[in-house]
């Protein structure tokens, strides 16, 4: 399948989970999903979509699952989602996102898990996590990150797992405020990749990070 007619899903009003994954789809019809009003997973993977349409999400009032993954998106604007108000994880990994903002000011409050995985991420902004205030696992691993700023990292409040591994974290002094952030860090973390912070961190004390960072 290459295109989704734009009444496809017409009077579907008690379906809960769509899988469309595995198609080729290259973009999804503005309200394409519009009478889905009960609709709780939606399944887009392993398409070629290639954008998100500004309304492609609109009707979409229950959905808490939106898989994304393994299309050939370059760019996410936040602004894009405001109609997903129960929105609990969104899978994005394996794209080819290189930039990630959000141009309009609202909180998504309930997005929970954001994965990134294997994309072309090198810079991250404050301005998209402060949209994100009840984000608790975010995944940036496989990425092209090569420092972190303060502002940024203070925007993950409510993190629990951080993934930050095969990235190309550079060995400078740029890198300290990601190591002063992750030796104070509570949750689950990982950055063993092209850089091992161990030289950079203080002796271990969180009894949460992952056994794969430890000397």
């Amino acid at each position: 399948m290459t295109a989704l007619e734009p009444e496809l899903f017409h009077g579907l009003r008690k379906l809960q989970i769509l899988h469309l994954r595995s198609n080729s789809l290259r973009t999804t019809p503005v309200r394409a999903f519009w009478d889905c009003r009960s609709l709780e997973y939606l399944g887009l993977s392993n398409n070629r979509l290639r954008s998100l349409a500004r309304n492609g999400f609109a009707g979409l009032i229950k959905l808490r699952e939106l898989h994304l993954e393994h299309n050939h998106l370059t760019k996410i604007n936040l602004a894009h989602f405001p109609r997903l108000v129960t929105l609990q994880f969104l899978y994005l990994q394996w794209n080819k996102i290189n930039n990630l903002t959000c141009t309009m000011e609202w909180k998504w409050t309930t997005l929970e898990k954001l994965d990134l995985t294997g994309n072309e991420i090198r810079i991250l902004t404050p301005e998209v996590f402060d949209t994100l205030p009840n984000l608790k696992i975010l995944l940036l691993d496989n990425n092209k990150l090569t420092s972190l700023d303060t502002q940024t990292m203070d925007m993950w409040k409510s993190l629990n797992v951080i993934g930050l591994s095969s990235n190309l974290w550079e060995c400078t002094k740029r890198i300290c405020n990601l190591a002063t952030w992750l030796s104070t860090f509570k949750g689950r973390w990982e950055i063993l990749g092209a850089l091992r912070l161990s030289l950079l961190l203080p002796p271990p004390h969180n009894p949460h990070a992952l056994p794969s960072l430890l000397p």
